[in-house]
């Protein structure tokens, strides 16, 4: 005669059922990813191109925001953004290559947390590399303020036809939650044999809306477009090559 086999005592079996319980709640927290992008929605950048120019950003005297040139200053905002309009007709540009600090070349923000010290955040993150998403705001904003500009990225079949070549050394890619972001940039234009056509030095310092990291991003963002229109206003008067 077969005996039915021994009950497990119940001591051992609730310690059993608070692990299986424990473990399948922490599964169902799992820290979710959210996902960013410098890249503006197409119709949002033709409504903002279309209003006009950006304007520059608060500059009290801690937290002055800039933009400085090495060639001849630009003329008067609205007539030099009409004659950008006009010189894009027979433009067609390739950006690229665009370079960032090592520090935040990197899919994660990174963000200041005091004087000397940087948080990786594992949970907040750019949706694609960080150089593709500048040349990306870039183009967008570019290509809304030069209707009629071919505007390519350096490496798209498309550019190596392009007449000018813009190049982009980012010194500055800074933000801090709740306070301010910093972007800031070298930029060189080139004609299709390398000899430099115009360059100059972009700094611009931002006051955040809030502690988000959406504020951040908006900010960043923001300050690209700036650059833009400083890049577009400067392609007033000029002929490609």
């Amino acid at each position: 005669m077969t005996g039915r086999p021994p009950r497990e005592p119940q001591a051992l079996r609730a310690p059993l059922l608070t692990a299986i319980v424990l473990a399948l709640a922490g599964c169902g927290s799992a820290p979710t990813t959210t996902f960013y992008t410098l890249v503006p929605p197409v119709d949002a950048a033709a409504t903002r191109a279309s209003q006009g120019p950006v304007p520059d950003a608060p500059s009290p005297s801690s937290r002055a925001s800039t933009s400085t040139s090495t060639s001849a200053p630009a003329s008067p905002i609205a007539a030099s953004t009409n004659a950008a309009a006009t010189a894009a007709l027979s433009l067609s540009l390739s950006i690229g290559p665009v370079s960032v600090p090592e520090s935040v070349d990197r899919p994660q923000f990174v963000v200041r947390d005091g004087p000397t010290e940087q948080r990786l955040l594992e949970q907040r993150r750019w949706s694609q590399s960080l150089p593709r998403e500048i040349d990306g705001a870039l183009r967008a904003h570019l290509a809304r303020r030069l209707p009629g500009a071919r505007i390519t990225i350096a490496g798209q079949s498309a550019a190596a036809e392009a007449q000018w070549r813009l190049a982009l050394d980012v010194q500055r890619f800074e933000a801090t939650r709740g306070r301010d972001t910093v972007f800031e940039a070298l930029w060189t234009l080139r004609d299709r044999n390398g000899a430099p056509i115009d360059s100059g030095r972009f700094v611009d310092q931002r006051t955040v809306a809030d502690s988000s990291f959406d504020a951040l991003a908006a900010s960043q963002a923001a300050s690209i477009e700036r650059l833009a229109q400083v890049i577009a206003e400067r392609v007033a008067g000029r002929s490609p090559i």
